[in-house]
């Protein structure tokens, strides 16, 4: 059995067949042509950024912030979840307005998906919520409540950050 050493820089392109131990299937590693990341598991979580539309952080980032949790892809994808409480002592069709934990390229309605969920303990809280109007950076949750009891919502975004 053969063995590569490299110590310092390497640098090249091309491919670097290596033989599979018992099976019949090399494996191949291409070099890219031009400058680029190799990705591994120590660098695909990590902040996710681009330049003019072309990614230039890792591949997934994950975080949070006052506003909720996200998950940010390289692709420009982003995956949001929003808690919130509805206390006011009032029934019938309330609106709550969340800001976003990122903010979107687009607003939700020309790219994006809302799906708003409630919980509660007191079954007789709400009879549906439901989404209205958004923007870049904020979310409005409408509540029809039947009673004047707390409800606690979660909204999950998914749309584009860049």
């Amino acid at each position: 059995m053969s063995k590569v050493a490299l110590s310092g820089n390497a640098s090249g392109t091309g491919t670097l067949t290596i033989a599979a131990p018992n099976t019949n299937t090399d494996r191949t590693l291409t070099l890219p042509d031009a400058a680029g990341t190799m990705f591994n598991q120590g660098n695909i979580v990590g902040t996710v950024s681009e330049s003019s539309g072309v990614p230039t952080g890792a591949i997934i980032e994950q975080g949070s912030n006052a506003n909720g949790e996200y998950v940010k892809y390289a692709d420009g994808t982003v995956l949001m979840y929003i808690r919130g409480v509805e206390s006011r002592a009032a029934s019938g069709n309330l609106a709550t307005t969340k800001t976003l934990p990122v903010a979107l390229a687009v607003d939700i309605d020309t790219y994006g998906v809302v799906t708003p969920t409630i919980y509660s303990t007191s079954p007789a809280t709400f009879s549906c919520i439901t989404y209205g109007a958004s923007t870049t950076t904020t979310v409005t949750t409408y509540i029809n409540r039947l009673n004047t009891n707390n409800t606690t919502f979660y909204v999950m975004i998914v749309g584009r950050w860049f």
